[in-house]
């Protein structure tokens, strides 16, 4: 939301040059890909832990690496969305 924001700013302000506006849509563009890599990396991690549940080990230490991950991964997914 901080890239976006920032985004339209430089849009609409008439004194930013080009060089600023293309950082500014860089800025957001890696912004959307992180959070993109974010919700895969979630998803991964969930279908990791659901699989590994299954076959019950949901007690090793893969599991346990994989819960904490996907804690992680969704901590910063929401972080990343609250902007």
């Amino acid at each position: 939301r901080e890239a976006q924001a920032e985004l339209t700013r430089t849009v609409k302000d008439a004194g930013s040059s080009e060089l600023d506006r293309a950082r500014a849509q860089l800025a957001y563009d890696q912004a959307v890909q992180r959070l993109k890599d974010q919700t895969t990396d979630t998803t991964r991690l969930k279908t990791e832990t659901a699989a590994a549940n299954k076959i019950g080990v949901s007690g090793s230490d893969t599991v346990r690496s994989a819960q904490q991950r996907l804690a992680a991964a969704q901590q910063q997914v929401a972080d990343r969305a609250r902007g």
